[in-house]
């Protein structure tokens, strides 16, 4: 069986949550298939970076060469790459684990499923 693990991150915020990677160990150890789509490197709609924000707010200090850093801000679509995913894989089982900072990512990626890809929802 093929499964879909959707998690929302913040944005350039990674690592997997442990209850996510131990999910998908178990899934994997009981002879399934598991894919995680893992939105780390999508900024968030409409915004750039939150690295303004993150330094004003004390989190973290501004990356001097942060121009120099790729991620997919530039060249990716979310949508378009989770929609390659599913044709790809062709999941029969998807999960979407959600906090309340990612919230509302997990749940526009979840509409846009069962938009575009209804079969799965």
């Amino acid at each position: 069986m093929n499964i879909l693990l959707i998690y929302p991150s913040l944005y350039r915020v990674s690592g997997l949550p442990v209850g996510l990677s131990s999910l998908a160990t178990y899934i994997i150890q009981h002879g399934h298939n598991v894919d995680i789509f893992d939105t780390t490197f999508y900024p968030p709609p409409g915004e750039t970076s939150t690295d303004d924000f993150r330094d004003q707010v004390g989190m973290s200090k501004k990356l001097v060469n942060a121009k120099e850093i790729k991620d997919n801000a530039e060249s990716v679509d979310i949508h378009q790459d989770l929609e390659k995913l599913f044709l790809k894989i062709n999941p029969e089982i998807v999960g979407v684990t959600l906090s309340e900072p990612t919230y509302q990512t997990g749940i526009s990626l979840i509409q846009f499923i069962k938009k575009n890809i209804p079969k799965h929802l």
